[in-house]
């Protein structure tokens, strides 16, 4: 799901699959989160401090033509629906992130 400006207007916990039913995920788990940014010298430092005691590993992915944005994959391992949506929710509070996949 692509989330941007209006992103405070979603609620991740009303998103459903084709079937109109949450899906069904299994947790412990690894989530992936694939986010866009500006500027990667304020977000490595935000994320740090966002997901202290949680394990992750966040990787470099594309930078636009004009190199004005960046994305990120970032692996969260969540022991729980509760962690997965806070994480969500966390990131877009975060100004640099624009988008969160």
């Amino acid at each position: 799901m692509n989330i941007s400006k209006n992103r405070d207007q979603i609620d991740p916990e009303s998103i459903v699959g084709n079937a109109g039913q949450k899906p069904h995920i299994d947790y412990p788990c690894i989530w992936t989160y694939r986010i866009i940014v500006s500027d990667i010298q304020t977000v490595r430092p935000a994320i740090d401090r966002l997901l202290q005691g949680f394990d992750y590993r966040l990787s470099d992915g594309l930078v636009s033509r004009q190199k004005k944005y960046h994305s990120f994959s970032l692996q969260v391992q969540v022991a729980s629906e509760d962690d997965r949506l806070f994480i969500y929710k966390a990131l877009g509070q975060c100004e640099d992130i624009h988008y969160i996949l």
